[in-house]
């Protein structure tokens, strides 16, 4: 899967830049190699281009107080 994704990124920015007819090509040759389907092919080299945002995550609460910790560390 990881080599689909080095190879989508790879291929994302020559399909923006090229007209319907090298998007033709560009989409016969990403399939013959991924084995993916057209459309899916399509929708991964739009996502490709797509920079993602990362936000922190957010901690949860402690479930259990310390005097039920510390019990749990005497047995």
């Amino acid at each position: 899967m990881s080599e689909r994704k080095a190879v989508t990124k790879t291929t994302a920015l020559r399909y923006a830049r090229s007209d319907r007819a090298g998007k033709k090509a560009i989409l016969d040759e990403l399939c013959a190699l991924t084995s993916w389907h057209r459309d899916h092919a399509r929708k991964a080299l739009r996502q490709a281009r797509v920079l993602k945002q990362v936000r922190p995550r957010h901690l949860r609460p402690p479930l259990y107080g310390e005097d039920v910790i510390e019990a749990l560390r005497f047995c």
